[in-house]
């Protein structure tokens, strides 16, 4: 008898072992892809720098947010593998732009460099919407 109810133990600690496993895996396999996250930080970086009021003064956070987002970007780049390359390649575009923009700014202050700025920013939240957009239907 104690013999049989050893055997049972056994055979329901493999039996609940195999359940967990299979559970975790079916879970882990409906989780996001890691490129949603990446798009979503990336959204959230472009969205604090938009909310900041842009003038001489704000110039370094400016730059500093948007070495943030070129982090974010080259992580989108690296988690898309390939995918989406022409929104990616856009949003890499339009990130260089806005940083050459912030560049020129903080070297030479003025409301036609600051102007530039502004306008370079909103063509990156622009190009990063589309890609969020474009994801989306992964995620």
């Amino acid at each position: 008898m104690r013999r049989l109810r050893a055997v049972l133990v056994i055979a329901m600690a493999v039996l609940g072992s195999a359940i967990t496993a299979c559970t975790s895996s079916s879970s882990s396999s409906s989780s996001k892809p890691p490129l949603c996250s990446a798009v979503a930080q990336l959204k959230s970086s472009v969205t604090n720098m938009k909310q900041l009021d842009l003038n001489a003064n704000t110039l370094n956070k400016l730059r500093s947010d948007l070495n943030t987002v070129q982090a974010n970007v080259q992580t989108v780049s690296r988690e898309a593998k390939g995918h989406y390359s022409s929104d990616v390649s856009q949003v890499r575009a339009s990130s260089a732009a806005a940083q050459t923009a912030a560049t020129n700014a903080k070297n030479n202050p003025s409301a036609s460099t600051l102007a530039a700025v502004g306008t370079a920013v909103t063509t990156l939240a622009s190009d990063v919407a589309a890609l969020a957009n474009a994801v989306k239907a992964s995620c």
